[in-house]
């Protein structure tokens, strides 16, 4: 379920009103965590998991702050929960992000400049192995990574052996 679907607004007003017929703050506030709940579900089921973790985690800070009473310990709770927070937030979102990044950035950068000349033979081996359809070697003589099937480089680049020279 997306921002921009029926779907959503259909859900939207649906909790919307619900939320109005709940009198009580209580049952207004489980209401609104399992429409979350169910929000998430809709979306991808893991990430319900995910933010049961996360709200009890919150849920567990908040009565432990409540006990404590030096300041100082309940501003390290609540940074500690903020932390975890942004942390599988920023994990979570940006993850793929930065290893598709890095993968693009290993590619692009001549491989051959940054590692040496055994990770090309290994990749160009791999890559006729995985797309035999392809020439060994383009037309002008060097490896470039425009010239093997991108989407197989991108998918399977751990699984490229990785060696290195020895020492002169």
């Amino acid at each position: 379920m997306t921002f921009d679907s029926l779907t959503f607004v259909v859900f939207l007003a649906a909790i919307f009103g619900g939320y109005w017929a709940v009198r009580s703050w209580t049952a207004r506030k489980v209401f609104l965590l399992s429409a979350s709940y169910l929000f998430y579900a809709a979306w991808n089921p893991f990430f319900v998991l995910l933010i049961i973790a996360t709200t009890g985690f919150d849920w567990l800070a908040s009565h432990w702050m409540d006990r404590v009473q030096h300041p100082s310990y309940r501003r390290a709770i609540l940074a500690s929960s903020i932390a975890i927070n942004l942390g599988s937030l920023g994990f979570f979102k940006y993850a793929q992000f930065f290893a598709d990044n890095a993968v693009d950035l290993l590619v692009v950068s001549r491989w051959r400049d940054l590692c040496g000349p055994g990770v090309i033979e290994s990749a160009d081996v791999w890559c006729r192995l995985a797309a035999p359809d392809f020439p060994a070697q383009p037309a002008h003589g060097q490896w470039a990574p425009h010239d093997r099937p991108y989407a197989l480089i991108e998918r399977e680049w751990h699984q490229l052996p990785l060696e290195f020279p020895a020492e002169e």
